[in-house]
């Protein structure tokens, strides 16, 4: 299963200005007519429900301000207890290369040309109590070690269709053109330690499709060692996006709902290659203490990585055609119009992606705000299956030129390198449009 479509600022769902607004929702209309600039929206994102604050403590030895959680001046039940039962880290980037907004007589029509990349990680907590606590447990059992990955081209062509003066639906349709899929999940991992050899049985199962006739020069024991290129376009698929918005002005004044579930679809791949794991225990040399002197968090992260396929003990195996799905998304909005100034509304937005191995919801409350006619600002505040989140989005949207960027989430403290110090959550989401 595919780990991701595609994404736009979820913050700019309520305002009327902003040219994206039918990718969240198709009954959305846009207020002018446009042409995107080449590469002109682009949104990037992290996730994650843990941070640096999870792996680095203070140390304040040998002239070292911070150890990682592997030292051994570190307590196991004080790192094990702060971590969730899994940890996840989803990335995603989403370029358009063109899009077109028009408006017609009943409605709006819009035009895109879009790439999607994503990528999810995901380490149940007993992954990090074997790194940690090592041979103070002779056994261990575990499953949902993971990864998973897709990226593809987007064709899409939507239509918002006013029914009635209250009632807007809306559709887009998406030629999809696939580029790679790949997804491994750890099913079942049992251990066991002793101070002499280490074996573990694990219980894999994945999947790899990539862009073209590639294939995969394996080794004796199935393991990839060698990569052949040959593009061609011959990975498709198709994708759904519907919606509807209602303005309740004909039963109260002020409030309006709106509805919309996107990312219906799949892509089919002619080749793909099975991923399981051998079935015979094996000898496996675990991970070690690590030296507080060596503070480099990459080189750690990279060790812990290795390991983390080594235990897998995984082989590749050529197979036939191959069907991967969107992860889809809901949302249900409500906005409400202030009564003592119009140009000012509350809004409330649930959004769920259906997905099995990286589910995720999201409930925000919205403050927007139209000072002047070309002018929109928004803040929101909510919670996450990520955690808590502060979302804002600046859209200036004057006939000619039109410039918008905002965050879903963002980030308030980091590290001298930039990077957030509790939960790894930050995006930015920018676009230049010519509005005529």
């Amino acid at each position: 299963m595919a780990p991701l479509g595609a994404q736009t600022l979820t913050s700019g769902y309520f305002l009327e200005g902003n040219s994206l607004r039918p990718w969240l929702n198709p009954a959305f209309e846009g207020e002018h007519n446009y042409i995107a600039f080449p590469l002109g929206n682009v949104t990037l994102g992290v996730n994650s429900n843990v941070g640096v604050s999870n792996f680095l403590y203070p140390y304040n030895r040998d002239g070292y301000a911070l150890t990682t959680f592997m030292s051994s001046t570190v307590d196991a039940n004080e790192f094990l207890n702060a971590l969730p039962q899994q940890t996840r880290i989803d990335e995603h980037l989403d370029l358009t290369l063109m899009a077109i907004g028009a408006k017609t007589k009943n409605g709006y029509n819009t035009f895109n040309v879009s790439l999607h990349e994503g990528l999810g990680f995901f380490m149940p907590k007993e992954f990090f109590e074997l790194a940690k606590r090592g041979l103070s447990k002779e056994t261990y059992s575990f499953s949902g070690l993971g990864a998973k990955a897709q990226a593809y081209g987007d064709i899409a062509f939507g239509h918002s269709h006013r029914v009635t003066d209250n009632l807007k639906i809306g559709g887009r349709a998406h030629l999809l053109l696939g580029i790679g899929s790949a997804s491994v999940v750890l099913d079942k991992l049992n251990m066991n330690l002793n101070e002499t050899s280490w074996t573990a049985e694990a219980q894999a199962t994945g999947r790899l499709a990539l862009i073209g006739n590639t294939k995969l020069t394996l080794d004796e024991d199935g393991f990839p060692e060698d990569i052949q290129f040959s593009p061609s376009i011959n990975s498709f698929g198709l994708g759904l996006d519907l919606g509807a918005e209602y303005n309740m002005g004909n039963l109260v004044d002020g409030p309006s709902l709106s509805m919309a579930l996107t990312d219906l679809g799949f892509v089919k791949w002619p080749t793909s290659y099975a991923i399981g794991s051998h079935e015979a225990a094996f000898e496996y040399t675990g991970l070690g203490e690590i030296d507080p002197d060596n503070m480099n968090i990459e080189e750690q992260v990279s060790e812990i990585g290795e390991s983390a396929l080594d235990l897998m003990n995984l082989y590749f195996q050529p197979e036939g055609k191959h069907s991967t799905k969107l992860s889809p998304m809901f949302r249900l909005g409500a906005d409400y119009k202030m009564p003592f100034w119009d140009k000012m509304s509350a809004s409330l937005l649930y959004t769920k992606r259906f997905d099995k191995l990286t589910p995720y919801s999201d409930g925000r409350l919205f403050v927007n705000i139209a000072p002047l006619p070309f002018l929109e600002l928004t803040a929101n505040v909510g919670a996450s299956t990520y955690g808590t989140e502060f979302g804002w989005m600046f859209n200036l949207h004057p006939k000619g030129v039109q410039l918008f960027f905002g965050s879903d989430f963002a980030v308030f403290k980091v590290t001298p390198q930039y990077v957030p110090v509790n939960k790894l959550n930050a995006s930015l989401c920018m676009g230049l449009n010519i509005a005529f």
